[in-house]
């Protein structure tokens, strides 16, 4: 294994040490818990990327690189769901449900997996088994920038601004990894590419979630002074099955704004955002705005 992939698996080691304390310590925060899946793939993948292909192990090649290839396709698979469950980007659903299987793990399990067992011909399989992924990283790449543009434009705090630029850029490389496949690009850039702007966003993710642990009474002041919501806001509205324009007035609900402060800012007519209010507040089975802020911030515990 190189000395720099042997390096950032030892720190990714620390955080996924960090990362599992935070799971125990707050269960409720589902980003935690999505978050560790999300570097455990990472090791795992450096770990297999830096030790295979090696014939002295007692492991045929074919396997070994089935492996190596495999690896990079599940850690690009999952990118998008961790964007949809932990951030709330609903656009991304049905990529999430249809497109990931269709696009990634189809064209892997149809060139890496079967057309190499039979063929034994990898040159092949990396040509043509990477270029549907190739083409739908570029899109997913597209949707994902759209997504994280449309989140943070009404909030460009210095925070919020931080937060859309670093998780923008450590998402690209991951999401690049079938066409890094295509290319077969050395493993040093690889892993330098993969883990490189990822660190530094698990590392402002740890700190940001140690700044989070203050009381939650507290939490209901910083959402009324248009601060960021808790994460578990996003996960709620999913979990509610509210559409994206009903996140959007679901969270400035949840800061306090009345139907026509949240028309003027959304460009609609206040019996619009009305009836979109009522329809948040059927699915949730609430009957007014507090109990809604409640019931999406967890605020307080029950």
């Amino acid at each position: 294994m190189h000395i720099v992939n042997l390096i950032l698996t030892m720190f990714e080691l620390l955080m996924l040490g960090c990362l599992l304390f935070g799971c125990l310590l707050k269960p409720q925060e589902k980003r935690n818990l999505l978050h560790f899946i999300l570097i455990f793939l990472l090791i795992i993948k450096n770990v297999i990327r830096g030790l295979f292909p090696d014939p002295d192990i007692n492991i045929s090649l074919v396997a070994q690189n089935i492996l190596i290839y495999g690896t990079c396709f599940l850690t690009a698979c999952y990118l998008p769901f961790y964007f949809y469950k932990g951030f709330g980007f609903v656009g991304l659903r049905l990529h999430v449900k249809y497109g990931v299987p269709l696009f990634f793990i189809t064209p892997f399990f149809a060139f890496f997996v079967i057309h190499y067992l039979l063929h034994r011909d990898l040159e092949f399989s990396i040509k043509y088994g990477s270029i549907v992924p190739f083409a739908y990283s570029i899109v997913l790449s597209a949707i994902l920038t759209k997504a994280i543009r449309k989140r943070y434009k009404e909030c460009r705090d210095e925070n919020k601004l931080l937060d859309e630029v670093v998780v923008y850029y450590a998402a690209l490389p991951w999401l690049a990894l079938p066409i890094l496949s295509y290319f077969d690009v050395p493993k040093l850039v690889e892993v330098l590419l993969s883990n490189g702007g990822f660190l530094i966003a698990t590392v402002i993710f740890i700190a940001r979630s140690i700044k989070s642990s203050r009381p939650k009474k507290n939490s209901l002041l910083e959402i009324r002074d248009g601060l960021s919501l808790p994460a578990l806001f996003y996960e709620n509205c999913l979990h509610y099955k509210l559409t994206e324009a009903e996140i959007q007035v679901a969270e400035m609900v949840c800061r306090g704004m009345t139907n026509r402060q949240i028309g003027d800012k959304m460009n609609k007519s206040e019996e619009t955002v009305k009836k979109q209010v009522q329809n948040i507040l059927k699915k949730t089975d609430l009957k007014n705005r507090a109990g809604l802020m409640h019931k999406l911030c967890n605020i307080f515990p029950e």
